[in-house]
C-alpha cells in the first residue's frame, strides 16, 4: 500500500535553563506499556526539523490535576477469555519516512507517515487446551477481540479494544515459578483502518 503525504504534524518545544528549543513538523510513533500494580505509560518517539534555539523564559505552566490510574482491578479479555496477565504492550509501529528535497535549506523537507504494522504482546498464565487453546489458535491464525480497560474514574479511564487480534506465537516462560506464555500479537484491520478503538 502507498500512503499520501499529509501535513498532519506538531511542534515540540523544550526549555532548558532559559533556552527554548523547537522541533517543527514532528511526526512519530508511540508504545503503550502497562504492568500490574503500576501506572501505564505512553512512550513517544518523534522525528522533525530543528529550529534555531532562542533565549526565552518558559512562562507560567498549568498542569493537569488528573491522577494516572494504576493497573489494578482492570478488565482484560482475549478472544472471549479472561486470561491472567501481568503485562500488556502495544504500538501502531508507524513507519516514519524522511522527505529529502533539494529546495529545502537542510536538504530535508520533513517527515511523513508511510505505513504501520500494529502489534503488541501479553504474558498469560499457562492454560489447559479446554480452557483456551493458545497453540491451536496460533496455528490456525485465529482472529478475535482483545480488550483491556485501565482505571475506573471517568476522567482517568481508558479502554483499548482491538477487534481482530491474532496470536503470532505462544512461547512457554516463567513468572515467579508460575508457568506462563509469551504471546506476541498482530492487530489486523476490522474495516478501513480501525485496528484499535481508544475510548474513555
Amino acid at each position: 500500500d502507498k500512503y499520501e503525504v499529509r501535513e498532519a504534524a506538531l511542534a515540540i518545544e523544550a526549555y532548558l535553563d532559559g533556552v527554548k528549543f523547537i522541533i517543527a513538523g514532528c511526526v512519530g510513533n508511540f508504545k503503550v506499556s502497562m504492568e500490574a500494580g503500576k501506572i501505564g505509560y505512553y512512550e513517544f518517539t518523534f522525528k522533525g526539523l530543528y529550529t534555531a534555539a532562542t533565549d526565552t523564559a518558559p512562562g507560567t505552566q498549568t498542569y493537569l490535576s488528573n491522577v494516572p490510574p494504576i493497573l489494578e482491578s482492570a478488565t482484560f479479555t482475549t478472544q472471549s477469555f479472561a486470561a491472567v496477565i501481568s503485562k500488556f504492550e502495544w504500538s501502531p509501529n508507524n513507519v516514519i519516512s524522511e522527505r529529502p528535497s533539494v529546495n529545502a535549506a537542510s536538504g530535508i523537507l520533513g517527515f511523513c507517515l508511510t505505513g504501520r504494522n500494529p502489534n503488541g504482546s501479553f504474558d498469560p498464565e499457562f492454560e489447559t487446551v479446554a480452557s483456551h487453546d493458545f497453540f491451536a489458535k496460533v496455528i490456525a491464525g485465529t482472529e478475535g477481540a482483545v480488550t483491556i480497560t485501565i482505571g475506573t474514574v471517568a476522567s482517568s479511564k481508558t479502554t483499548f479494544a482491538f477487534p481482530k487480534a491474532q496470536y503470532v506465537d505462544a512461547d512457554p516462560a516463567d513468572r515467579n515459578g508460575i508457568l506462563t506464555l509469551q504471546v506476541p500479537l498482530k492487530f489486523n484491520q476490522s474495516s478501513g483502518d480501525d485496528y484499535v478503538a481508544i475510548t474513555q
